[in-house]
């Protein structure tokens, strides 16, 4: 069990590590209001609780394949984990999307790229991102290691196909 108040940077890469482990997030503080005297009021509750407890794991637990689910309520969460861990990853998740069908060029992933990077405060990783590496990384990421060169004519752009950009304003919005 690990509690914080701020989202935990794991510097996992791989995101093994933070997809090991569900995130719960609560909203409400109780700093400067503490209840000394929970665990009297709750000694009286404790049967119904254990009773809970054995009853969602039998009942929840133990049925469903696959264990325990992420709730939906802390799904930003999750990302501000991820974004502390690997914010590449991160940036792949908010910025690009997989489709077969579409083509990019090296040099608008590196922009898009270090444009997110660099509103998350992590110019430090943005400085990593470049035209030549871009493609790279991005194939190390979950369903992008499809990506590779399209056919192009001479003189023209290199573009990459199995990937494409969100616009703009769809990412900048999820960092909102």
């Amino acid at each position: 069990m690990l509690i914080s108040n701020e989202p935990l940077n794991l510097n996992d890469t791989s995101n093994v590590l933070p997809s090991r482990f569900l995130k719960l997030n609560f909203p409400v503080s109780f700093y400067g209001r503490e209840d000394f005297d929970l665990q009297v009021k709750l000694s009286g509750e404790l049967s119904g609780i254990a009773r809970r407890c054995v009853l969602a794991y039998s009942e929840g637990l133990c049925k469903r394949p696959g264990g325990f689910v992420q709730p939906q309520s802390a799904l930003a969460l999750e990302r501000e984990v991820l974004a502390a861990s690997d914010p590449f990853t991160a940036m792949v998740g908010a910025c690009f999307v997989p489709d077969l069908e579409a083509l990019a060029t090296a040099a608008d992933l590196a922009s898009t790229a270090k444009q997110y990077l660099t509103a998350i405060g992590r110019p430090d990783e943005s400085l990593r991102v470049r035209d030549n590496n871009i493609i790279t990384r991005l194939r190390t990421v979950a369903s992008f290691a499809n990506v590779d060169r399209a056919p192009r004519e001479h003189g023209k752009t290199r573009r990459y196909s199995g990937v494409r950009i969100r616009p703009k304003k769809e990412w900048k919005e999820s960092l909102e």
